[in-house]
This record gives structure tokens, C-alpha cells and sequence, in this order.
């Protein structure tokens, strides 16, 4: 049985220890509760100003897709006659870039636009607006390497293979590496480049044998 010169024991100590620190804990934040409450009052105006800044650019983005679609609409009206229709179209696509100039929606429009002067044989004009997009654009998107594509086939259209094959290399990433493969490998057996033809059709067998493009690839090769 414990008597008054018993020692203390560890559970006295915690104890003891757990009081002490709570009575310094209200201490302090008694003694620094303006200090606390203006930290309270911080990190709740930085978050309601952050969700603000998302829901604005939230609206913003809903807002140009909805533009892109009345924009869409009139590309593909079949009700107007074709010159109409690609008249009226290049009119919204040139406004709707103009205000929402360098956004995803943008490029899209650039895209259309670019079909729009390709149907038209204005290929001086298609061409520049793939660049357009291009200047837009990351290196290692998807969407790059498909408008370098399409840059390239109407430059070889435009009896500028050199120029296409550039546009070609400077896509090569990771992404969809085989696609700008083949690409090039047709563009070489345009100009009758057979040494080059030949090693990037080997190239493509040797590194993307799964590839969609592979067969092509291979009855192609047997060409040389």
C-alpha cells in the first residue's frame, strides 16, 4: 500500500508532464491570440481566393468551349452552300482565336481553319496555320506531333519535301514515335531517297514491332 513518502510513479509523471503542457499550451494561445486569429483569418481568405481564382477559370473554360462549339456549328452547317458555309467559318474562327488566342480551344480552331484553306488549295495559308498551332503548342503532345503531320503533308503538296522533313525531325519525341516514322519514311520514298527510306522503315521494324504501322512498313522495305 502507497504511503505519502512513496516514489512517483510514471504515470504521475505523464500525467504531471500532460498538465504542464496544456496549461502552457492555453498560455500561449491566450497570450497570442491575436497573433492566431489573424493566421486563422489568412489561411481562410488565401483559400477563398483560391477557389474563387478555380471557379473564374473554371467559367473561362466552359465559356470558350461553348464559343468553340457555335463556331463548330457553323463549319459544319449543311444547310449553307460550301463557299458561304467556309466564309462565314473562317470569320468566327479568326474572332474566336483573336479573343481566346494561345487556349487549347484556339488551337483547335487554327485546326479547322487549316482544313478549311487546305479544301480551298490555299496551302499558303493552310501551312501557316499549322505553324500557328505548332508555335502553340508542347513538343511532347499528341496534338503536335498530328499538326506537324499535317504541316508536312501539305508542304510535300506544295513540292517542298526538304522543308516537310524538317517539320518531321523536329516532332520526334516519345510520343507517337512510329506514326512520325512512317511519315518519314514515305516522305524519303517520295524524293527517291532509298538509302534513308530504307534505314527508317528498319528502324521502325526494329523498335515498334507491335506497331499498327509495321506491316506497312515491311511491304514497303521489300520495295528495296
Amino acid at each position: 500500500m502507497a504511503t505519502e513518502n512513496s516514489p512517483t510513479t510514471n504515470s504521475q509523471i505523464e500525467t504531471e508532464n500532460l498538465d504542464d503542457f496544456l496549461f502552457h499550451s492555453i498560455d500561449f494561445a491566450y497570450r497570442k491570440k491575436k497573433l492566431l486569429i489573424t493566421i486563422g483569418v489568412i489561411f481562410v481568405l488565401a483559400f477563398i481566393i483560391w477557389f474563387l481564382a478555380y471557379k473564374y477559370l473554371e467559367y473561362q473554360e466552359d465559356s470558350r468551349n461553348n464559343q468553340l462549339y457555335q463556331v463548330e456549328k457553323i463549319i459544319f452547317d449543311q444547310k449553307l452552300v460550301p463557299a458561304e458555309r467556309d466564309q462565314a467559318a473562317l470569320k468566327a474562327i479568326k474572332s474566336f482565336v483573336a479573343e481566346n488566342r494561345g487556349s487549347k480551344q484556339a488551337n483547335i480552331a487554327l485546326f479547322h481553319e487549316a482544313k478549311i484553306y487546305f479544301h480551298q488549295s490555299e496551302l499558303d495559308l493552310a501551312a501557316t496555320s499549322y505553324q500557328k498551332i505548332l508555335s502553340n503548342l508542347d513538343r511532347n503532345s499528341s496534338f503536335y506531333v498530328i499538326a506537324s503531320i499535317y504541316l508536312a503533308n501539305v508542304l510535300k503538296d506544295q513540292k517542298k519535301p526538304d522543308q516537310a522533313i524538317e517539320v518531321l525531325n523536329a516532332a520526334k519525341t516519345e510520343n507517337m514515335y512510329d506514326v512520325i516514322l512512317m511519315e518519314l519514311a514515305e516522305t524519303y520514298h517520295s524524293i527517291n531517297d532509298k538509302p534513308s527510306a530504307k534505314k527508317t522503315l528498319e528502324n521502325l521494324i526494329a523498335d515498334f514491332p507491335s506497331s499498327n504501322y509495321t506491316q506497312r512498313a515491311k511491304e514497303m522495305l521489300s520495295q528495296y
